[in-house]
């Protein structure tokens, strides 16, 4: 069961709904609840009651609502930059079906990506092409020999 919500008014005087006004009442719940400025002028009027429009508009903004004891507000723990970026872009899958990115768009992305990870989303490839890259240089790499590397001599400096 929903509760209705919890409102209280702050109405100056000159308020035609002011509380404790002919209609009042009645206009303000429907307000809370959201039924249409048109409908409400078209019931006051069956029950000889005349308004309009614009004083419910203006009635409108005086209804304060009040927030439940357990919607108050708890502070949350700070979020990083990467758990936001990752909640957008969720959304955005979410959204998928709507949206078709470009090529410029994925390249942003992966831009992003990288510059907040620290990462390369090529680092594995370049591995790949730098050891297969390797192994052709060097015969030992080929039979499962641990390569050796020589260390070249420092060059001596003339005094």
């Amino acid at each position: 069961m929903v509760e209705p919500p919890i409102y209280h008014l702050e109405c100056p005087e000159v308020c035609s709904f002011h509380p404790g006004t002919m209609w009042s009442d009645q206009a303000t719940a429907r307000l809370v609840a959201g039924v249409p400025f048109r409908t409400i002028v078209a019931e006051a009027g069956k029950e000889n009651f005349r308004t309009n429009t614009a004083s419910l508009s203006r009635h409108r903004k005086h209804i304060i609502l009040d927030k439940p004891v357990s919607a108050v507000d708890v502070p949350l723990p700070r979020a990083s930059n990467i758990e936001i970026l990752e909640a957008i872009i969720a959304k955005g899958f979410d959204n998928r079906k709507n949206w078709k990115p470009t090529i410029s768009d994925t390249m942003k992305a992966m831009d992003m990506w990288f510059r907040l990870t620290q990462g390369n989303p090529f680092d594995e490839l370049l591995d790949t092409l730098a050891s297969a890259g390797i192994g052709e240089e060097n015969p030992a790499a080929l039979d499962g020999e641990t390569p050796v590397r020589e260390m070249p001599e420092p060059e001596e400096e003339p005094d």
